[in-house]
């Protein structure tokens, strides 16, 4: 048995807050609102159009639970599934949010970015748009298991400049693509093996410009419930500018169904692979 709880919170330091929650059946799915042209009403419906389009959809492929027991004849995996699954869900986000902007002129042009995130097979399957970001912490380890989608991101990968210089580089923060900008997105996908007790974050460049990774593991190994960890990050990011909108969502997970963590936390540190779900083989991991 795999179980899991949310704790969500989402803030504009100068506008107040509200909490959501989007959790269905076996999965967690989580759309996480960061940069956005336009105002900021534009980027409220941007949020909630992607949030409720990734649930339509995966709803109409069915819960993972279902795809475990499912005969599909081609040798596909839960996980295989689940990487499809997230796949077109953020596509089919990304032309309805589109749509959008193109039906309402005072909507034009705007985009957001968006970490997802589906549980199957004892995987966390992360789907990514942007410099949103998702995060797992284990035994006080906290590691970031998506990868940017920016400029200075693709130049450190691509072996152009070190980690050291594509943090100061000007213009290195600039996003490659936004949901909803464009008709089609190509949404990064990850994987991370789970282990019994881990908390994952998923959260907007909001958080992540204000708060350092030693803040934000502090915080997620607090005992406190998971709305006041949600809540606790908001407002350490807050407390120090909150000049951007704000999101967190954080949930953990538990259960025979997942492996305990090692005896010795540093033997089994959170880490991840890329996959292309139009590969196959070892071509698909990166």
């Amino acid at each position: 048995m795999l179980a899991w709880s949310v704790g969500a919170a989402a803030q504009n330091c100068n506008n107040g807050n509200a909490k959501y929650h989007l959790q269905m059946g076996g999965q967690s799915v989580s759309c996480s609102q960061g940069s956005c042209h336009g105002n900021d009403p534009a980027a409220d419906n941007n949020r909630i159009l992607a949030g409720a389009q990734l649930i339509n959809i995966e709803n109409a492929l069915q819960s993972v639970d279902e795809m475990i027991g499912l005969d599909t004849g081609i040798g596909l995996t839960p996980s295989d599934l689940a990487d499809i699954s997230a796949y077109i869900a953020v596509r089919a986000a990304n032309l309805r949010v589109h749509q959008e902007s193109r039906r309402e002129p005072g909507l034009r042009g705007m985009g957001t970015t968006l970490s997802g995130c589906v549980i199957a097979g004892g995987y966390l399957i992360s789907a990514q748009i942007g410099d949103s970001r998702v995060y797992v912490l284990r035994a006080g380890h906290l590691v970031q298991v998506t990868r940017d989608q920016t400029v200075g991101q693709a130049l450190r990968v691509a072996g152009r400049i070190s980690e050291a210089e594509a943090h100061y580089l000007v213009g290195g923060g600039t996003i490659l693509q936004a949901l909803g900008v464009a008709p089609d997105v190509e949404p990064s996908l990850s994987l991370c093996a789970l282990r019994r007790g881990d908390r994952v974050l998923l959260c907007s460049d909001g958080l992540t410009n204000q708060l350092g990774e030693t803040s934000i593991a502090m915080i997620l190994s607090d005992r406190r419930g998971l709305d006041a960890m949600a809540q606790a990050l908001i407002d350490g990011a807050c407390a120090v500018g909150g000049y951007d909108n704000i999101t967190a969502v954080v949930f953990e997970v538990d259960g025979d169904a997942l492996p305990p963590p090692s005896s010795n936390p540093h033997d089994d540190p959170p880490s991840f692979i890329e996959f292309d779900p139009l590969e196959e083989g070892p071509a698909a991991l990166t």
